[in-house]
């Protein structure tokens, strides 16, 4: 860089006189403030040469200044940790890192993970969460997944059949895969997380309302009970459309003694619970439905549910509604809170969930005549 050359220049006015300066660089005109005194403007003058001057000095390295810092920082690191060379700390790295970045497998990554926090105190009710997570990580990726290898393209194809269902359930998985993938980095076994990548849809924890979960119309509730009515599926919607019984619940159901925890006196079936279990209070449309049912003793979870259930959703719904998860659950929610006199607490108890969440996603989505009729689907009805 070239030192220009500098032009000094004088104002005369009637309140005195002012003193300035200017210079041209690369084809460029710069002008100086003014100043009151020539003793001012010379050395202001005199720091500017200074400046280019020190820029015009010969360097001794081709580095710009922020690469010759970090060669001082690598230097004062290998020293303070006994590294000798540099050079062949960075070619031992260039032949190894590809086999270290790939971290630990998300069987044993995850195992570990759950024992820190059994070890920290973490509640029985979050460990089985975490566990019921990381069992369906575990059969999207496979247990043997190097857990440096995820990026965020593939954890958002993952997270995006979650979105599907709701907002939360969304933000749960999100959660869950942030932690692991956190503690991981933090432990210095992967680079690092790539969750972070993918922004959280909870508008920084606030529950939102986002996306309305999806639920079967009344017309598609009929067709699909019609169709199921005559085979072993019907006692499992039945208890998902007119009961909120969640899949995993019919199978713990079914486990238990199916019919056995049907109680017609009282009007409650008994769900064992990983932690406690809960009772479902039967409406008069499922207690019409499992009436109908009982004699044939058909079960809640046939171990052909998958294949049976996958199958009949398609020819009724066709193949993109039949994708859908829990809608079954998500309708009897909906319209369950849309019936006049419904109460917030009694559909959030029956349902086994909150109710700041039902009052956040499913409220206003039907309307009490749709609700009615979506709960006149009787046996004697669909025909």
């Amino acid at each position: 860089m070239e030192i220009p050359e500098f032009h000094r220049e004088t104002n005369k006015g009637k309140r005195g006189d002012t003193f300035w300066y200017w210079w041209s660089h690369r084809g460029t005109k710069y002008r100086s403030t003014r100043f009151k005194t020539r003793e001012a403007r010379e050395t202001a003058m005199i720091q500017e040469e200074a400046r280019y001057a020190a820029n015009t000095r010969p360097r001794l390295t081709s580095l710009t200044d922020d690469q010759v810092k970090e060669a001082e920082m690598c230097r004062k690191f290998a020293d303070d940790h006994g590294v000798p060379k540099i050079l062949e700390a960075l070619t031992y790295y260039h032949k190894n890192y590809r086999a270290a970045l790939k971290g630990p497998t998300l069987s044993d990554a995850t195992k570990r993970f759950l024992e820190d926090r059994r070890v920290s105190g973490l509640t029985d009710r979050s460990m089985i969460e975490y566990e019921g997570h990381f069992k369906d990580l575990k059969e999207a990726f496979g247990e043997e997944f190097h857990t440096g290898t995820l990026t965020v393209e593939r954890a958002r194809e993952y997270l995006h059949k979650w979105s599907t269902m709701s907002l939360l359930t969304y933000s749960h998985r999100r959660r869950t895969m942030s932690a692991l993938w956190q503690w991981l980095a933090d432990h210095e076994e992967v680079p690092k997380n790539p969750i972070t990548k993918i922004p959280n849809p909870n508008n920084n924890g606030k529950l939102s309302r986002g996306k309305v979960p999806g639920f079967y119309t009344v017309a598609e509730a009929h067709s699909l009970l019609k169709a199921a009515k005559k085979t072993e599926l019907i006692s499992f919607f039945a208890l998902s459309l007119f009961g909120g019984v969640r899949t995993e619940e019919i199978m713990r159901l079914e486990k238990a003694g199916g019919w056995k925890c049907v109680n017609f006196e009282t009007g409650r079936i008994t769900i064992d619970g990983k932690i406690g279990g809960r009772s479902v209070t039967m409406n008069d449309t499922l207690r019409a439905w499992l009436k109908d049912i009982e004699p044939k003793q058909k079960p809640f979870f046939s171990k052909s549910h998958w294949y049976l259930s996958k199958k009949l959703k398609r020819s009724v719904l066709g193949e993109d509604r039949a994708k859908l998860s829990n809608l079954a659950r998500h309708s009897y929610i909906t319209y369950s809170l849309n019936l006049p006199g419904a109460s917030y607490a009694q559909v959030a108890k029956n349902c086994g969930n909150s109710e700041s969440v039902i009052k956040t996603h499913y409220e206003g989505n039907a309307t009490a005549s749709q609700a009615e009729a979506y709960f006149a689907l009787t046996p004697r009805k669909v025909r």
